[in-house]
């Protein structure tokens, strides 16, 4: 395990020779669809823009590529809702923004509510996995890869949601740390998070240990006014399961929590919740048995997902939407 996480968390930088942000195309009953589950309509070189991304034909829902410090995708939908939440979703180590939208099925989510949904890509050359280096000092504060996507996150939603109803960032594992750190240091950027099976900030300052807040679970001396909502699996062999409620214990919130357990498709779940009285949520925190590293009610079409609920796409958005 540790030779796993060794590689996982490598700080060596390397050159990534082939184009990792091409998107996969599949025929479906005739029709060209990418993994984003997208239609795919012809398309050309918008050039108006300097941003170098690709424009298709409105009326359809469709992904923008967009270069930059961090290079992004951009899903608009067929109907954008201008005051619909616009999203950031940070995918896990060793997984493409393509992986992490067909696991989560966010895209189609958000084309239901006609939202925009953001998925920055790690860049390899950054770290050799694809992960975001949440355990590293510079990038913990108001800087490194965390200034990149707030960055990224003001620009966009300056550009095609002026209006919407606040920007929330939600990430599996090392872009579930990242969330959590997004939410601690621009609560003037982010309206809420969503941490699936991550870890709390400041639980690590190096390699070796995150290696230890990944075997043992973290703690973090800092708390975040920013709402949020937890998913994490007991049966997470790659980030302890007691890293859920040390993100949930980072989290300020006014009411007194209630936990309430039931089964979701022969799945014990307990789900703490602190709620405030006008029925705003401030925290959730749902901790599911038999769940291992991977986003809950997801689609095996990505990876690190299990079909098997509760669906924590769903519960991301409802939380975000009351």
């Amino acid at each position: 395990m540790l030779k796993e996480m060794s590689n996982m968390f490598s700080l060596f930088r390397m050159d990534w020779a082939q184009d990792p942000s091409r998107s996969i195309q599949v025929k479906l009953d005739g029709v060209l669809t990418d993994v984003f589950g997208a239609r795919v309509e012809p398309s050309e070189e918008n050039p108006k823009s300097g941003k170098g991304h690709k424009q298709a034909r409105t009326g359809t829902p469709r992904w923008e590529e967009r270069h930059g410090l961090i290079p992004y995708r951009l899903y608009v939908p067929s109907k954008p809702v201008a005051t619909a939440p616009l999203i950031v979703m940070l995918h896990g180590c060793k997984q493409r923004p393509e992986d992490f939208a067909a696991g989560t099925r966010m895209n189609a989510a958000a084309e239901n509510i006609g939202a925009h949904v953001i998925w920055p890509h790690q860049r390899r050359s950054a770290n050799m996995n694809g992960c975001w280096n949440w355990f590293e000092p510079e990038h913990q504060g108001r800087g490194g890869e965390a200034e990149i996507i707030a960055d990224i996150a003001r620009e966009v939603r300056a550009e095609v949601a002026p209006k919407a109803s606040g920007i929330h960032v939600g990430g599996l594992s090392a872009g579930g740390a990242m969330a959590a750190i997004l939410g601690m240091r621009y609560p003037d950027v982010f309206s809420s998070i969503c941490v699936h099976s991550g870890l709390p900030v400041g639980s690590a300052s190096n390699a070796h240990s995150a290696f230890s807040a990944m075997r043992s679970g973290g703690e973090s001396d800092e708390s975040s006014t920013v709402p949020a909502i937890i998913f994490h699996g007991g049966e997470d062999r790659t980030v302890a399961p007691a890293n859920g409620p040390a993100v949930a214990a980072s989290t300020q919130f006014t009411t007194k929590p209630k936990r309430q357990t039931s089964r979701i498709e022969d799945r014990k779940v307990t789900v703490t919740r602190a709620v405030q009285p006008n029925g705003i949520p401030e925290m959730e925190l749902w901790e599911i048995e038999g769940l291992a590293h991977a986003w809950s009610g997801g689609d095996e079409a990505g990876s690190f997902a299990d079909p098997n609920g509760p669906d924590a796409t769903a519960e991301f958005l409802r939380f975000i939407r009351e």
